[in-house]
């Protein structure tokens, strides 16, 4: 068995689940289509959201990464 972090909840515990998205293009600069989509993930009992931390994206890009052929 590989090692890992085990934990155990008690009664009355919840398990708390977030979610990741991406925001990108036009929808990236309104802000009402990221508070729908916040409030839609907490509608959904989402705890939390993360959302990317890249602010620009390169419309063409190659790697210099010798392994990621």
């Amino acid at each position: 068995m590989g090692s890992g972090i085990f934990l155990t909840l008690t009664e009355g515990e919840n398990m708390k689940f977030g979610i990741q998205t991406l925001f990108g293009g036009a929808l990236a600069s309104q802000p009402e289509y990221i508070i729908g989509t916040a409030k839609a993930m907490e509608d959904r009992n989402f705890s939390h959201i993360w959302v990317a931390e890249h602010v620009v994206n390169f419309k063409n890009y190659k790697s210099s990464y010798p392994y990621s052929d």
